[in-house]
């Protein structure tokens, strides 16, 4: 079964679909998506700088991943 990561602001992000997680300037996070040419621009609500909201949505991604990769 696929897990989804919740992105924020109600977006749902498969981390087999995604290519880059970048922090952007004006306190968004870029998601780069495989196949789809405009990115997605998250705002980090929660007080936290758009960095550390990058940082956590690559480590959600790559426990995901990990797990998909172990059958889990």
């Amino acid at each position: 079964m696929k897990q989804l990561i919740d992105a924020g602001n109600g977006v749902y992000v498969d981390p087999a679909e995604v290519s880059a997680v970048m922090t952007e300037i004006q306190g968004c996070v870029c998601i780069l998506l495989r196949g789809i040419s405009q990115p997605l621009l998250v705002r980090c609500e929660s007080g936290a700088t758009a960095d550390v909201l990058a940082q956590a949505l690559t480590a959600r991604i790559n426990a995901v991943m990990a797990d998909r990769y172990n059958g889990v």
